[in-house]
């Protein structure tokens, strides 16, 4: 089965977007041209096919409106496969919401 993940491209300014970028483009080497900038709401998933996949994700999402959010605060995480570490930003508003959502699709079948 496919490695499945979900994840959630923001909508943000243009002048937002390219100081991401830019940054990404010097830093984020491995990644910075496999997926643009996002927030993971779940992680790697081999566990179950990816039709239920689809139809669990979708109806969880479905029950959600959009997140506002603002990222005022840049935080450092360690890779747990090598010694690569990270930089991410993390929302200051809205946090509380993507968590409720990243909880909520840890439920049924992703349980």
């Amino acid at each position: 089965m496919p490695l499945l993940y979900t994840v959630a491209y923001p909508e943000i300014s243009p002048v937002d977007s390219s100081f991401i970028q830019t940054f990404r483009q010097q830093n984020d080497i491995p990644y910075r041209d496999v997926v643009a900038a996002h927030f993971t709401l779940v992680f790697g998933c081999r566990a179950i096919k990816e039709s239920d996949y689809r139809a669990h994700i979708q109806e969880i999402a479905c029950t959600f409106t959009p997140i506002h959010f603002c990222c005022r605060y840049a935080m450092l995480g360690a890779d747990d496969q090598d010694d690569t570490a990270y930089v991410f930003l993390v929302p200051d508003e809205g946090y509380s919401q993507i968590s409720l959502l990243h909880d909520r699709l840890y439920t049924g079948i992703l349980e």
